[in-house]
């Protein structure tokens, strides 16, 4: 993932985790090697949540670190790249990879996928009727 961030260092992009804390254990990684970045997810106050969504909207970060609560009703421009750090259900993914690619712009969207992924990645394509590659 590293490496993928560091091909679009001059972009935008977000990174979805599955879970709060390891959103924030994955915005301080980046951040120690790095790279500007945000952590945004439902324990931080809405405060914070604008401040850190205000700072990626702006330009002030590349990186936007979430949880599932950056997937939907957040209008975001110019992102270039969505990274699915964790998996997660059909619908999720679905809802993710929509944050790129808006109003017509070209985008990108990277899943990792591990061994422990491979069903839920099945269940995936199976909804979108194509493999992943």
């Amino acid at each position: 993932m590293v490496y993928l961030l560091n091909q679009e260092r001059n972009n935008k992009a977000i990174v979805f985790t599955q879970t709060r804390l390891g959103s924030e254990r994955l915005a301080l990684v980046l951040h120690h090697l790095g790279f500007s970045v945000e952590c945004l997810h439902g324990d931080m106050s809405q405060n914070q949540r604008i401040k850190s969504l205000n700072k990626f909207k702006e330009g002030e970060v590349k990186v936007l670190v979430t949880t599932d609560v950056a997937a939907r009703g957040i209008d975001i421009s110019q992102i270039e790249l969505v990274i699915n750090y964790d998996l997660c259900d059909p619908k999720g993914y679905i809802h993710r990879v929509g944050r790129t690619a808006r109003i017509g712009r070209q985008g990108k969207s990277i899943t990792i996928v591990t061994q422990y992924d491979v069903e839920a990645c099945k269940k995936i394509e199976e909804k979108l009727g194509f493999e992943m590659k």
